[in-house]
């Protein structure tokens, strides 16, 4: 992984967060859909000005496209020092593809990764390793979402709208500045969880230090995201993002967490436990005030999509 950038302590609460060590900050805007990079201006004033409320809807009279991070809680916005959008397209060495989308396989798989135990102390450092920007057509300078590979073969986790919207053609590591082909994916029927096959020619193994938790989260318990984020929604310039947020409703096809916010370009970002295990993937974002505006600041929190969703292998069907 590239290293440099801004660690959590250098980054300050509420403030606009800078794009490098060397350039200005830079606002955050906001995206009319999650997976789908598209810049828009900044609305509203800056944070620090203090927050007026309307009498009657008890709106922010000025909503804003800042995002407060609390490096306590671990949460920050750093650069990859090294990343490139003119990425080199690899071949892809389908070898192993009938593998990578075998059922049998992959429940053999889940299984290693929910009982492998990690030679790494911190499980969130090895899950940054595996993320991997969803690409659209090459020359496209905008990044469409987020994945995370699992197996060495090329098999990656991701919301499903990024591959029904036929948005996502290439998986790009943005450490190595190269991208593979898109050949198979599994997606559910129903829910926003898909498993997309980018094949690396490699044989098939779990990749190490990825772990699927083992229970559902419980109501109140902290969960992470662990994501990539293009500011503006070209990745001239991309980041790392992590921030955390309280689980505050689970059904058996979505989870609601309270602070926890997506931002342009996260689709498809793993969600973890306070351990680093995943336990579902970013589908959207709920609103504070239902017909306020598409702003950072009325972000309520972010939908997630449970993981035991794409483990139940009846439920999935490939698509080529």
């Amino acid at each position: 992984m590239a290293e440099g950038g801004n660690t959590p302590e250098e980054l300050s609460l509420g403030a606009d967060q800078p794009a490098n060590n060397s350039q200005e900050p830079k606002k955050i805007s906001r995206r009319k859909v999650l997976g789908l990079g598209a810049s828009v201006a900044v609305v509203g004033a800056a944070i620090g000005t203090g927050i007026i409320r309307h009498e009657q809807t008890g709106w922010p009279e000025q909503f804003n496209d800042n995002v407060q991070l609390d490096p306590t809680l671990g949460e920050y916005l750093a650069p990859i020092e090294d990343y490139t959008p003119a990425f080199r397209l690899v071949e892809a060495n389908t070898r192993y593809e009938d593998v990578l989308t075998d059922k049998r396989y992959l429940e053999w798989l889940f299984k290693n990764l929910r009982d492998q135990t990690s030679e790494y102390p911190n499980t969130t450092s090895a899950l940054q390793e595996g993320l991997r920007v969803a690409k659209g057509p090459v020359g496209d300078p905008h990044a469409y979402g987020t994945l995370l590979q699992l197996d060495e073969g090329g098999l990656y986790l991701t919301a499903r709208h990024m591959v029904k919207d036929n948005v996502l053609q290439y998986v790009d590591d943005p450490y190595t500045n190269e991208a593979v082909k898109v050949t198979a994916a599994l997606e559910h029927p129903n829910a926003d969880i898909a498993l997309v096959v980018a094949p690396t020619g490699l044989e098939p193994k779990p990749l190490p230090n990825v772990h699927f938790a083992p229970n559902t989260p419980k109501l109140s318990q902290r969960l992470q995201i662990v994501g990539l984020e293009p500011i503006n929604g070209n990745v001239n310039q991309l980041y790392q993002y992590m921030k955390t947020g309280k689980l505050t409703d689970i059904t058996d096809d979505k989870m609601k967490i309270e602070g926890l916010i997506p931002l342009g370009g996260t689709s498809g970002s793993p969600i973890t436990d306070e351990a680093g295990r995943i336990v579902g993937v970013l589908s959207g974002f709920y609103p504070r005030y239902s017909e306020g505006p598409n702003a950072i600041s009325n972000y309520a929190g972010a939908i997630v999509v449970p993981l035991p969703l794409v483990e139940n292998l009846s439920q999935m069907r490939k698509i080529a």
